[in-house]
């Protein structure tokens, strides 16, 4: 009797998954925040204020920057890129953002070093 070989790749499998939207699932989150800062901003209070620290050029990691400010805009808060050109100025960056009594939340872009 002759054994005949098929190869992996005609085997299909079928399995059972879910499908998560995430927009979905973010979605009462980001209207509460909208919520909450329009209530700040009714009573003369500005929005909260997100400083991204870049301090490479890789293009994806811009481009994730440009996204998060993006996002943050829809929601309305402030956001603000400071793109630091050698990355050993990047704790001095940290520290000033850190400092500054405007800035509310900060999120560094890696990578930093080694790119």
């Amino acid at each position: 009797q002759k054994l005949h070989y098929r190869p992996a790749s005609h085997v299909i499998l079928k399995t059972m998954g879910t499908k998560i939207n995430a927009t979905n699932i973010a979605k009462p989150f980001r209207e509460d925040i909208k919520r909450q800062i329009e209530e700040l901003k009714s009573k003369g209070i500005e929005a909260p204020l997100l400083v991204g620290l870049l301090a490479n050029s890789d293009p994806a990691a811009k481009k994730y920057a440009e996204w998060t400010g993006k996002a943050c805009r829809a929601d309305g808060l402030r956001y603000e890129l400071r793109e630091i050109d050698d990355a050993i100025d990047v704790e001095a960056a940290l520290n000033e953002a850190n400092d500054d009594p405007k800035v509310h939340g900060i999120i560094v872009y890696y990578p930093i070093f080694g790119q």
